[in-house]
């Protein structure tokens, strides 16, 4: 965890996010050290557990039951999100589950997994809200694995485990309308 850690800050500064001159949103799924990431489900999108909101300048994000709900923009996004090797053939997508039908705002490449390794799946894009919408991160994976198919535990230094990792950049905001 303190390797995630050091680049999330480096991050924050190089870019400047935490003065609030960009409205910027991170989501995680963190859970308490030597916590597995959860059961994935055989040939299914998982729902990723999603339960703080770790960063969220500017106050535009809000958090109930996995879904991160926006306000209308634009927003460049990255979603980082593990999976136990044995899953097999996995990849990560945001949802609006908001719209009807449901959209899929960003997909990511297809992965094969290694058997005994944890790989992340990512995804990143640029997508329009037109109206405030949940959004969920969802993670389809082949192969149903009990208990760590959504992630392995490090169980490093009694630090929590942190799993999926939703990041958003509102590029243009309707309200204001001017770039972010």
């Amino acid at each position: 965890m303190g390797y995630t850690k050091s680049i999330y800050r480096r991050h924050l500064q190089a870019h400047d996010y935490d003065t609030g001159a960009h409205k910027y949103i991170r989501v995680i799924d963190k859970k308490v050290a030597g916590t597995a990431g959860g059961p994935s489900g055989a040939t299914t999108w998982n729902v990723r557990d999603l339960t703080d909101i770790d960063v969220n300048t500017g106050s535009v994000a809000s958090l109930d039951t996995n879904k991160v709900k926006l306000p209308a923009g634009t927003y460049m996004a990255k979603v980082t999100a593990p999976a136990h090797g044995a899953v097999g053939v996995h990849r990560v997508a945001l949802v609006d589950v908001t719209a009807s039908p449901e959209v899929k705002l960003c997909v990511g490449g297809t992965l094969s997994g290694l058997a005994n390794a944890v790989q992340p799946a990512v995804v990143s894009g640029m997508f329009t809200l037109a109206e405030e919408s949940e959004i969920e991160v969802r993670h389809y994976t082949a192969n149903a694995i009990v208990t760590n198919g959504l992630g392995l535990p490090a169980d490093v230094d009694s630090d929590d485990e942190i799993y999926t990792i939703a990041e958003f950049w509102m590029e243009q905001d309707p309200a204001a309308e001017t770039l972010v």
